[in-house]
């Protein structure tokens, strides 16, 4: 379960990235081909068959956009009572197995630090997840951003703009309460400590 889920979250942010760099590439690509036979104005402006196809590309990008996002959607949907488990136990875990680390001796303390591991890696790994969908998702807004929009007419702009708004709100393992992130994932285990702190002090 854990693997399929850092696939599927790998292949949702390499959807998002390959939609950033067709944006980011987008006049290199379809407009240089076609500047020959309608090169743009004298001040750089875009002709009208360039703005056509650039107009119909964004289209394509926005609907792709709208697919991964509903993908993420369902992936977080899916595996959201796994997530939520082991998020909300993993600070426990590791505190009390923390404890009986200490507290054992001889072969048991090699059984605390394999379980140890293995709490905190599956916690990474959902972690790591979302946090690679995060980070591609928002990436789309800095190449709408950076993209000649002023060359271009208002419909180019206007569709510009909507792949901007939507991307501002990135997408993510969102489940009730936090998001399953780096950030959330440092924070647990800082709890954790503290907790180990806490609970050493009455031993």
């Amino acid at each position: 379960m854990d693997g399929l889920f850092v696939g599927l979250c790998l292949h949702i942010s390499g959807q998002f990235e390959i939609i950033q760099m067709n944006i980011a590439k987008l006049v290199d690509r379809e407009i240089v081909e076609i500047s020959a036979t309608n090169p743009p104005d004298s001040d750089g402006i875009f002709s009208e068959k360039q703005n056509k196809i650039i107009y119909q590309r964004l289209r394509c990008y926005i609907i792709r956009q709208i697919d991964t996002i509903r993908l993420c959607e369902e992936t977080v949907e899916i595996f959201q009572p796994n997530i939520l488990l082991h998020f909300f136990s993993a600070a426990f875990v590791i505190c009390f197995s923390s404890l009986c680390l200490i507290l054992s001796l001889g072969f048991a303390r090699l059984l605390y630090v394999c379980y140890i591991g293995a709490v905190t890696t599956e916690l990474f790994v959902y972690s790591i997840g979302g946090s690679y969908i995060s980070t591609s998702s928002s990436k789309i807004c800095n190449s709408a951003y950076f993209f000649d929009w002023y060359k271009s007419n208002e419909d180019v702009r206007r569709l510009l703009l909507m792949l901007m708004m939507r991307a501002q709100r990135e997408s993510g393992v969102f489940v009730p309460f936090f998001q399953a992130c780096l950030p959330t994932f440092t924070t647990i285990l800082r709890s954790a400590g503290s907790y180990i702190a806490l609970l050493k002090t009455f031993i």
